[in-house]
Parts: C-alpha cells; sequence; structure tokens
C-alpha cells in the first residue's frame, strides 16, 4: 500500500463534492461532549454545515449555507436567521475541524501506512495513516477505502492540539444540489 498514493487521494476527493455527518471531540475545549454536524461540500467551495447533537444548547440546531458569495446562519432554537461572512458565522469544533483537515491535507506530511489491518469504522472501511512533519506534528488519518474521502482524525498537534474526529456517515456525489447552499432550506423566522 502506497501511503503518499493515498493521501493524495484523499486530498483530491476532499476538495471534490461530499456529504458526510461527523463527530468532533477536542481535548481542552471548554465543551465536554462531541459535537455532531451534518456536512455537504461542493467542489466549488460552497458548504453547508447542520449540528445534529451537541454538549450545550447553543450548538443544537444550527444551519449555515454558503453559496460562495452570501452566507446565512439560522438559530431553530431561537428561530433566528443571521447573514454574515464563513468567519462571522463560525461554529466552534465543526469549523475548527474543517480547519484542520485543510491543513492536514496541504501540509507536507511523510504518511506511512499505520497497519496493514483494515480499520472498520461506522462509516465504512478505512485505512489509518500516520502524518509526520518534520517538526514533529503527528496526525492520524483514516481514508474510507472505497471512497478515497477523509473519515477520521486524530491529531496530536501544536496549531490544534489533541482532537479526535471521526465520520459516522460519509459519501462522494457527482452532483450536489444547488438549493443546499442558498437560503431557500433555511426556514423563515
Amino acid at each position: 500500500m502506497d501511503a503518499a498514493r493515498e493521501l493524495e487521494r484523499a486530498r483530491r476527493a476532499w476538495a471534490g463534492n461530499w456529504h458526510a455527518v461527523w463527530q468532533i471531540e477536542w481535548a481542552n475545549a471548554p465543551l465536554r461532549g462531541p459535537v455532531v454536524a451534518e456536512i455537504w461540500h461542493a467542489a466549488d467551495g460552497r458548504l453547508r454545515v447542520e449540528t445534529l447533537e451537541a454538549p450545550v444548547a447553543s450548538l443544537n440546531g444550527l444551519m449555515r449555507a454558503d453559496d460562495g458569495a452570501h452566507v446565512w446562519l439560522y438559530d431553530t432554537r431561537q428561530q433566528q436567521l443571521t447573514y454574515g461572512t464563513r468567519e462571522q458565522l463560525r461554529i466552534p469544533l465543526v469549523d475548527d475541524m474543517l480547519e484542520a483537515m485543510e491543513w492536514t491535507l496541504k501540509e507536507p506530511f511523510q504518511a506511512t501506512v499505520m497497519a496493514a489491518n483494515r480499520w472498520e469504522i461506522e462509516s465504512g472501511e478505512a485505512l489509518a495513516l500516520q502524518l509526520t512533519a518534520d517538526t514533529g506534528e503527528r496526525v492520524t488519518l483514516w481514508i474510507n477505502r472505497e471512497s478515497g474521502l477523509p473519515a477520521g482524525l486524530v491529531l496530536h498537534s501544536s496549531p490544534w492540539g489533541q482532537a479526535r474526529c471521526v465520520t459516522r456517515t460519509l459519501d462522494r456525489r457527482a452532483h450536489m444540489d444547488d438549493e443546499l447552499f442558498t437560503r431557500d432550506l433555511i426556514p423563515t423566522p
């Protein structure tokens, strides 16, 4: 198994159209317990995020749609709609995970296959890669065998601290419905 080729496969898949449910846990975060988010990503950078479970009420039921030009955040609990930028309308832990994955896939890591056996995680069979940077940063990245998409991430790094993120469901999409990324699917308060 060629670890560098698998890492490149994950980079290409992550940049494409995909849909996943991620469970995200960050050590030393103010939140105790996981945040579970459903994410739709289009190859052109459009993004939709919905929080499904969170340890605090303020993170439950958030829906953010980004069509590439406009960003909307709807809080279903408070029935409140906010407009802004992706940076202004951050969803804690979810945006941290997305940024950490981008960092992981862009860093010039040396990749090795962690184990020859096959890992079974909730979203399917995955290959575990151990990624190491010259600086000593370490990341374990699970790559879904079928789709090539990142399916799990364990960080031990100074920029990100310690985190564990794993997919519950995961699939590549040939086409993404444009309405997913517009205000149209967000309820009107």
